[in-house]
């Protein structure tokens, strides 16, 4: 296929998940909001489950393309940026429906997937220790590094403030088996800043709830997440 016509393959297909992502963010407030309503929210899980179909349909097809544009690198290099913006759609719908449907396990393999292979097994043991609200923020913040929007001056500050922060946590959760591998993996010169942070992102939403506890709801993807969650690392 054409670079023109990948491009513009892309964005109709970008369009379609942004339709279904905007739909199920809508549910999943619904969801959230029916606590004591057991009719509504079997309601909304059924309307995720017909999303969740159509959405079946349209990652196909992405995967398709996305193939196609790792092959030809003309094509890649001009259709990066809808990759990337339907990438970070296509994990959020992901984790959503499997939060919602109680698919816990596949919500944390499309977790995983995120990460290297080598770094999977540390991350699980990390997470392991993360409720559903925790699990929410993580992701989010995962979308965030992975949008390319943050500068590298922001990343390296992020990770120092989680560094310094590390220092001061109480050792029943400085010794976690995941954490104290992550600060090994870390030290790693071969990852760059980005990816250091991204393996200690995990760590963030437990020391968040050591400061209290962490609600953000169907409010999880709203923007000022990363300024706040920076605000509440400071010491």
């Amino acid at each position: 296929m054409e670079s023109r016509f990948l491009k513009q393959r892309l964005d109709t297909l970008k369009e379609n998940i942004t339709q279904i992502l905007e739909q199920q963010k809508n549910w999943e407030k619904e969801f959230f909001l029916a606590d004591g309503n057991p009719t509504q929210k079997d309601r909304c899980r059924e309307r995720i489950r017909d999303l969740k179909s159509q959405f079946y349909e349209y990652n196909e097809e992405y995967e398709q393309l996305k193939q196609q544009a790792i092959a030809d690198p003309s094509i890649r290099q001009s259709a990066s940026e809808q990759l990337n913006r339907i990438e970070i759609g296509v994990q959020d719908l992901k984790y959503g429906q499997a939060v919602i449907l109680g698919e816990i396990d596949q919500a944390v393999q499309v977790l995983l997937d995120r990460y290297d292979e080598s770094q999977r097994s540390t991350v699980a043991e990390i997470t392991s220790h993360l409720d559903k609200n925790q699990f929410q923020l993580l992701q989010v913040l995962l979308n965030i590094l992975d949008s390319n929007t943050i500068p590298d001056a922001e990343i390296q500050s992020m990770t120092a403030l989680i560094e310094k922060r590390l220092a001061t946590l109480p050792p029943d959760q400085a010794n976690v088996a995941g954490i104290t591998r992550a600060k090994k993996i870390a030290k790693d010169p071969s990852l760059d800043t980005k990816h250091r942070l991204k393996l200690f992102l995990p760590i963030i939403p437990i020391i968040l709830s050591y400061e209290g506890e962490i609600e953000l709801g169907a409010g999880a993807n709203l923007p000022g997440v990363w300024d706040w969650v920076k605000k509440k690392l400071l010491p």
